[in-house]
């Protein structure tokens, strides 16, 4: 089941949230998608993904240091890029994606990768994960992508098609695009 919030902020609004305003919305039923962003380091593209994960309503946000320093959500530019939906949205900073496992044994995993690696065999199976399990919709670091050994145990991997001359997009637009087709699918 997708739920849909009815309770919407203006932009003004959203950079002026009280205490109570956080509280109320996050007791609202979320979507079981869980947003995994390996090893993405950029204060802008964590803030994007905050607002990204609020969009589509999702419960958590997992954001995967890689033993690095890594803006979390009480950067200065992290709040203003997500235009403080990173205060609606819950969160959780671990050292490696494995460690997701601890607090979340039992997922779907679907990884955005830039390649193909021979999984796309989710689509049937996406269609109940929201009745059964959360789902992790992993992107990976700009350069790197995502941990190799996650790729190889995820459930699926969603490749978006390039048809330019540029192999590649900006993390945060593929995640975007990636998380309304789930959406779609569902």
């Amino acid at each position: 089941m997708i739920y849909n919030s009815d309770l919407i902020f203006d932009a003004k609004t959203l950079r002026n949230l009280s205490l109570q305003d956080i509280e109320d919305y996050k007791h609202r039923p979320k979507n079981k998608i869980h947003i995994v962003l390996d090893r993405v380091y950029d204060a802008y593209n964590i803030g994007s993904a905050f607002r990204i994960a609020d969009s589509i309503n999702a419960e958590k946000v997992w954001i995967v240091s890689g033993n690095s320093d890594v803006a979390s959500p009480k950067h200065k530019i992290v709040q203003k890029a997500s235009m403080n939906t990173c205060q609606l949205v819950d969160w959780q900073v671990v050292d490696s994606v494995f460690q997701i496992q601890n607090y979340l044994p039992e997922y779907f995993s679907l990884v955005i990768e830039k390649s193909d690696k021979g999984k796309n065999k989710f689509k049937n199976e996406l269609l109940s994960i929201f009745n059964e399990k959360p789902l992790l919709l992993t992107v990976g670091n700009e350069s790197l992508g995502v941990d190799e050994s996650w790729i190889r145990n995820a459930d699926g991997v969603l490749s978006l098609p390039m048809y330019g001359a540029n192999n590649s997009m900006n993390v945060i637009n593929a995640l975007a695009i990636a998380s309304y087709k789930v959406l779609e699918m569902v």
